[in-house]
């Protein structure tokens, strides 16, 4: 091979690296620890959360959150103060905080305020990139691209797949566009045998809309006060929230079960089919 195609074929890998480590750079310290403790003060979860800077929110994950006692976010050891919460959609798994106005500045001017991806920009095949910290290796990043454009079975929630990898303390997390724009937050992996890189993102545009919706409702109950995130910060919809949790598992068993019976394997169809049932009743 000669000089001159050797440097046409290794040119793009280079690019392909440089542009994953500037969208790193760019974007990491907008993503941070969501570190949850019980009454006791003892650490009993962590998820990964992302700042929305000109928002001034914290965005992650019910299921993160959902024993929560206190709610701590972290980055590189510094911890930024939450006020209150802006939001919660249980069924869509999204959990919205303010946080609070007084801010260390030299920690506040480190974080970047992240462009969003448009709806109608998301297409199949397109470059993605996952920061966030499964098992507290904080800010993880991993690459894939968009898998499909998925809805839940009553049509009631919608999810970008994606084929970039995370894990558990990865939910929350940002999912992000090869420009660095924030196209949602990681929120499920089906983990069962034999599924392989079956990775959910919720669109941040449903995200905006579960804030807007509950703006609206707060400007129709003015002079209600808003849930802050002191000592009795425990949620009130445990019960609901674990029931749509079950509900949407039991879907994606379901699912699986189908595709197992279209390939003949009655076996694992049967097994997905069981644990469904399980979930549901």
């Amino acid at each position: 091979m000669n000089v001159g195609l050797l440097l046409l074929v290794l040119l793009p890998l280079t690019l392909i690296g440089q542009k994953a480590e500037k969208v790193f750079v760019q974007t990491n310290h907008a993503v941070v620890r969501i570190i949850v403790r019980d009454r006791a003060g003892q650490t009993i979860a962590q998820g990964s959360g992302v700042v929305m800077k000109d928002q001034g929110w914290v965005v992650t994950n019910q299921h993160v959150v959902r024993d929560a006692y206190l709610i701590l976010a972290e980055h590189e050891g510094r911890y930024f103060p939450l006020d209150s919460i802006v939001a919660v959609d249980a069924q869509r798994d999204i959990f919205i905080m303010a946080i609070a106005e007084s801010q260390d500045d030299f920690s506040w001017r480190e974080i970047p305020a992240l462009k969003l991806v448009e709806q109608d920009e998301v297409a199949v095949g397109q470059k993605v990139y996952a920061i966030g910290s499964p098992f507290s290796f904080e800010n993880t990043m991993t690459e894939g691209i968009v898998s499909g454009l998925r809805s839940s079975i009553n049509k009631q929630q919608n999810y970008i797949q994606i084929s970039a990898p995370f894990s558990s303390g990865s939910s929350g997390g940002a999912v992000l566009d090869k420009k660095g724009r924030l196209l949602g937050i990681s929120t499920w992996v089906v983990g069962t045998q034999g599924a392989q890189n079956l990775n959910f993102v919720i669109p941040i545009w449903d995200v905006l809309a579960v804030a807007e919706a509950a703006f609206r409702k707060k400007n129709a109950n003015k002079g209600t006060e808003s849930l802050q995130l002191s000592a009795a910060n425990r949620l009130s919809s445990h019960e609901q929230y674990a029931e749509r949790i079950y509900k949407f598992k039991a879907g994606l068993h379901l699912k699986l079960a189908e595709i197992y019976r279209t390939k003949g394997d009655m076996q694992k169809a049967m097994e997905h089919q069981q644990e469904a049932s399980r979930l549901l009743h």
